[in-house]
C-alpha cells in the first residue's frame, strides 16, 4: 500500500502489519511444536524435565506445562485463543489511533465514539445526526482548506489504498468485530444482544466489502459462548487497514491537513528554491518537492505553485 497523507495513519497501519510479523510466525511455530511433543509422547510419557531439555535448552520462557500446552490444548482452541489476543489487538491500535486525533481535530469523546457508528440519517431533514458521516461533515465545515481539497484529495481518494467498498458497509462489519471483542472483555466470551444486532447488519453487506474473500465468523446465539476464528480476524484487518486509509483521506482536506503540509515542508526544505521557467521542469520541480515530502504528485501542480509562493514556501 502506498503512503496514507499523515504520519500518525502511517504508525497505525504499521502497527496493523507489525501484528502479523508476529502472529503467523506464533501459529506456524505452535503447530509444529504441538506435532513435535505429540509424536514424542506416543514414544516418551510427559515429562517436564525431558521436554524441557529438548524444547527449552535456551530457556527462554519458564514454566511452560507442556502436557497442557502442546497434548490437551486443541488447534482449534489454540487458533481461538489467538484469534481473541489478534482481535484485542487491532482495536487497541484503532482506537488509540483515533484518540491520537482528538486535539489536533477538536474532537470530542461523543466524536470518537460517533466515528466508530455506521451514519445515521435524520429521516425529516436528509442529513447525517450521527455516526460516521455526521463526524466527517462537521469536521470538514468548520476547518475546510481550499488547496489541500483540490490539489490533494482527489489524488488519494483515487489511490488504490481508499476502499472501493462503501464506508457505511466497513463501518457495519467493524460493529461486528467490535461487539464481539466487547463480548470477550466485558461478558466472558458470550454472545449479547448487541452482537447479534451487529452481525444482522453485517450479513446484509458480507460480500459488499472489496475483500477478496468472506470473512469467517461465528454466527452469534444471545446468552451461548462464541467463537472468534483466526482467518476471519485476519480478514478484518485489512477492514481496519481501510478505515485508517479513508479516514487519513477525508481529514488532509482540513485546515490540520494544510498545517501537517506546511509543517512538513518547513522540516524538510530548510533552503528555498526557485521555481523553474521552463513549464515542463517546473512541473517536474512541484512533483518532485510534494514526493520528497512523502505526499503524493499534486492534482492543480500550478494552483500549488501560486500557494507555495504566497506563502513563502518556494520561490
Amino acid at each position: 500500500m502506498a503512503k496514507p497523507f499523515f504520519n500518525i495513519t502511517l504508525q497505525a497501519a504499521n502497527r496493523v502489519t507489525e501484528l502479523f510479523d508476529l502472529v503467523h510466525p506464533i501459529a506456524l511455530s505452535y503447530w509444529n511444536m504441538k506435532c513435535s511433543v505429540i509424536g514424542t509422547n506416543e514414544l516418551l510419557p510427559v515429562s517436564q524435565k525431558l521436554y524441557n531439555e529438548r524444547y527449552n535448552t535456551a530457556k527462554v520462557v519458564h514454566g511452560v506445562n507442556f502436557k497442557k500446552s502442546f497434548i490437551d490444548l486443541s488447534w482449534d482452541d489454540f487458533e481461538n485463543n489467538l484469534s481473541w489476543l489478534l482481535l484485542n489487538s487491532l482495536f487497541s491500535i484503532y482506537e488509540g489511533y483515533l484518540n491520537n486525533l482528538k486535539s489536533d481535530f477538536s474532537l470530542s469523546d461523543n466524536d470518537i465514539k460517533n466515528l466508530q457508528f455506521p451514519t445515521e440519517i435524520d429521516s425529516s431533514t436528509g442529513i447525517p445526526c450521527s455516526g460516521y458521516g455526521k463526524i466527517i461533515i462537521d469536521i470538514n465545515s468548520r476547518s475546510n482548506s481550499n488547496i489541500m481539497n483540490d490539489c490533494f484529495y482527489s489524488k488519494y481518494k483515487s489511490s488504490k489504498n481508499y476502499p472501493l467498498a462503501p464506508i457505511e458497509n466497513l463501518l457495519k462489519c467493524y460493529r461486528y468485530f467490535k461487539e464481539l471483542r466487547n463480548c470477550y472483555v466485558h461478558n466472558n466470551i458470550i454472545a449479547s444482544q448487541k452482537l447479534k444486532d451487529a452481525y444482522d447488519n453485517y450479513i446484509t453487506v458480507k460480500s459488499s466489502l472489496g475483500i477478496k474473500k468472506e470473512l469467517i465468523i461465528d454466527v452469534p446465539v444471545v446468552n451461548t459462548e462464541i467463537k472468534a476464528y483466526l482467518y476471519g480476524v485476519i480478514g478484518f484487518s485489512e477492514i481496519i487497514l481501510r478505515l485508517l486509509y479513508h479516514l487519513d483521506t477525508e481529514l488532509l482536506k482540513t485546515t490540520q491537513g494544510e498545517n501537517y503540509f506546511k509543517d512538513n515542508i518547513n522540516k524538510k526544505y530548510k533552503k528555498k528554491e526557485m521555481f523553474s521557467t521552463d513549464a515542463d521542469k517546473c512541473l517536474k520541480q512541484i512533483n518532485r518537492f510534494c514526493t520528497g515530502l512523502g505526499f503524493m504528485q499534486p492534482e492543480n501542480p500550478l494552483q500549488l505553485k501560486k500557494y507555495l509562493i504566497d506563502n513563502n514556501l518556494h520561490y
